[in-house]
């Protein structure tokens, strides 16, 4: 498992089967999209094994799932190792996007009634690009997010975002006031910047 973290950053988990074929067409493909989402600020987390996967989900929030496979048709129809993990993540997290990438011959996938329920969206590693497979596991990202924070809470993030300059805490000009001694930068540091960005008064809510 690998781990490229980096705060506040909308988090994928991406699992590539071990049975695919390192340098593959799937496995090149997979890596261009891992490419794609982190040239979009998306901080990755990959996965080799059903069972690191599982490792992530229960320790884990993630922002979307990505699920790279490569079986043989009768496979895909057969297993329920791709249900029992999704299953997993919906226990936990139930809206999170889940996206499945696939050959475009193997369409027997939508046979397996139980998976495309677990499915958001499934694309071809064959026909569809890494950037519009990318744009489109951002777009639902930034959905999930916004449907789970609380009215407030999203308030206050979109206010952060448009980096308005406000004085509605003049004593400290959005925190920057108490890095001008040693103390005062010590307590800025700790506390970190959106937390004095974000303090607003009640002209704001």
């Amino acid at each position: 498992m690998n781990n490229n973290s980096s705060t506040n950053k909308m988090r994928a988990l991406v699992i590539e089967h071990q049975n695919i074929t390192p340098n593959s067409f799937a496995d090149r493909a997979t890596k261009s999209l891992v490419a794609e989402l982190q040239n979009r600020s998306i901080e990755i987390i990959t996965a080799t094994s059903y069972e690191d996967a599982r490792a992530v989900i229960l320790s884990t929030q993630i922002d979307s799932l990505v699920l790279a496979l490569e079986k043989t048709e009768e496979q895909i129809v057969n297993s329920n190792e791709e249900v029992e993990l999704l299953s997993a993540l919906q226990a936990r997290q139930s809206e999170v996007p889940v996206f499945l990438l696939a050959e475009r011959a193997r369409t027997s996938i939508l046979n397996n009634r139980q998976l495309m329920e677990r499915v958001d969206e499934c694309y071809s590693v064959l026909e569809d690009t890494a950037d519009f497979v990318a744009g489109r596991i951002v777009a639902s990202m930034r959905r999930y997010r916004a449907q789970v924070l609380p009215p407030f809470m999203k308030a206050m993030m979109h206010y952060n975002d448009i980096h308005e300059y406000s004085w509605s805490a003049p004593g400290h000009q959005g925190g920057i006031g108490f890095t001008k001694t040693p103390a005062g930068n010590q307590f800025f540091e700790f506390f970190g910047e959106n937390l004095f960005r974000t303090d607003m008064g009640i002209e704001r809510a």
